[in-house]
């Protein structure tokens, strides 16, 4: 008898998206973390074995090897980069790089689907985690001490929580998640061939909303607006590709003129003498290490 290995292929992928939107960051110091990248690397691994039986060798090749060499390099380079450059540990800044093996998961569940898995299933296992990622952190912001988080002398925990003073304390969200669960909640809603699909959209937009109107992430939400209404002016179809190259040359005129604007909005407002030397201090950094960076700092030095 087969052995049937789909549901511990989802529960594994819920898992790994779950983590690797930083679902576990509230509890544990995002001990969780090592779980979804744990979850990430098997997928890969049964993805790479499976595909063996399946697929062209050059196929393959190119979904099993060219991830390690890429996403190795980087870790590789990062940490190396670090030690040269600060008389870092090595291997601290290696193993401080490991959520890059998250990234693994992409080609794993390509190579799964590519020997048999439904894209249908990935498709309801990634709103599933969408889903789990926005209740979970709507748990947390409603039973957190927020205030005692936000000077806990901890700094894994002080780092959830940000403040200001028009928004008060504020847990920090999965913010790639929700914007992601929005936008494709828009979609959904355009595509609902049925009432259930409907209202499962329905019901990720409100949560979605709901917790933007936690955060209030302004310019987030701006340039999430702005790339709605660009995205299908530019590029709904191949003759729309005409106006873009019309248009870039008026942009990259203009581009001078609409960066003072935001610079001068930008720092104008509260706190804008930090955000200030922040960048001006990244900018000179910049200049002086522009191929490779700062590389990957570690807490254990």
């Amino acid at each position: 008898m087969a052995l049937n290995l789909r549901w511990v292929i989802l529960g594994l992928l819920i898992l790994a998206l779950f983590a690797g939107f930083q679902g576990g960051r509230y509890y544990l110091a995002n001990r969780l973390q090592e779980a979804g990248i744990a979850s990430g690397l098997a997928l890969y691994a049964l993805g790479a074995w499976r595909g063996l039986f399946a697929l062209t060798l050059d196929e393959w090749r190119r979904w099993v090897i060219w991830p390690v060499l890429l996403v190795g390099g980087i870790m590789v380079v990062s940490a190396g980069v670090f030690a040269v450059q600060h008389e870092g540990r090595f291997l601290y800044s290696f193993f401080s790089a490991r959520e890059f093996l998250l990234a693994f998961l992409g080609p794993g569940v390509y190579l799964l689907c590519r020997t048999g898995l439904p894209i249908r299933d990935v498709e309801k296992a990634t709103w599933f985690a969408i889903l789990a990622l926005m209740v979970n952190y709507l748990w947390f912001w409603a039973t957190m001490d927020l205030q005692a988080a936000f000077f806990s002398s901890d700094h894994t925990v002080s780092n959830l929580v940000t403040f200001d003073e028009w928004r008060g304390f504020r847990l920090k969200p999965p913010l790639f998640a929700i914007m992601l669960g929005m936008l494709g909640a828009l979609m959904l809603i355009l595509q609902a061939r049925g009432i259930r699909a409907l209202l499962f959209a329905l019901l990720i937009l409100s949560l979605a909303s709901y917790i933007w109107s936690i955060v209030l992430f302004r310019a987030t939400l701006a340039t999430l607006v702005l790339a709605l209404l660009l995205y299908p002016l530019f590029l709904g179809s191949i003759s729309r590709l005409k106006l873009l190259l019309v248009i870039s040359p008026l942009v990259l005129l203009s581009l001078p003129v609409i960066t003072l604007y935001a610079m001068d909005t930008f720092l104008l407002a509260e706190g804008g003498g930090i955000r200030a030397r922040a960048f001006l201090a990244a900018f000179d950094y910049l200049r002086d290490h522009w191929l490779f960076g700062a590389g990957e700092d570690s807490a254990y030095g």
